[in-house]
């Protein structure tokens, strides 16, 4: 789910004496945070032009995945392990997860405590391809889509990058895909 979003800012500095706006847009600040304490620029087009930058608060409270007990390392997480908390995300390590079956269909790199966020980073995909693996090759461009068999070279998951060998003998590398092939975009 998308969440709640929540955004306070700051009043402007009293000394300023900003005339009141009858056109006021608001923007975040170049190279600003999107979530958190970030900086944001309120323009005013209508009576009078100026421009002010603000301290703002950017809070987004949504659902995110925790370990609901101890978790073990290589552990492949089942429905009992996993709960749904909410939170800022904000206040949340990045990468948190905000899907279960995500989750579900990953093992862990590292050993979770009950209680903590999970993160893409403690997951490790399986595999869809292994090395030595027959694999669909799909070349794809503007108009056309080619298709061969080749050998897999390397392991991969869905949207990992995976090497393989053609029956030519050439050494591509392209994304895994949910149904096994190995696609290249040109």
């Amino acid at each position: 789910s998308p969440g709640r979003a929540r955004v306070s800012v700051s009043d402007p500095d009293t000394r300023l004496q900003l005339s009141t706006c009858e056109s006021l847009h608001w923007s975040l600040a170049p190279g600003a945070r999107l979530l958190g304490k970030t900086t944001v620029l309120a323009q005013c087009s209508a009576p009078v032009v100026w421009s002010v930058y603000l301290q703002a608060t950017v809070s987004v409270f949504s659902l995110y995945v925790s370990a609901a007990r101890p978790l073990a390392q290589g552990q492949r997480p089942g429905e009992a392990d996993l709960m749904l908390k909410e939170a800022d995300l904000a206040s949340l390590p990045a990468g948190v997860l905000t899907d279960i079956a995500l989750a579900q269909q990953s093992s862990l790199r590292v050993p979770v405590s009950a209680g903590m966020p999970v993160t893409q980073a403690m997951l490790r995909r399986e595999p869809l391809i292994q090395p030595g693996q027959t694999v669909r090759l799909v070349a794809k461009g503007q108009g056309f889509a080619i298709s061969t068999e080749a050998h897999a070279l390397t392991a991969g998951a869905e949207g990992e990058l995976v090497r393989a060998r053609t029956a030519g003998g050439q050494v591509v590398s392209g994304g895994a895909q949910a149904d096994g092939a190995v696609c290249l975009h040109y």
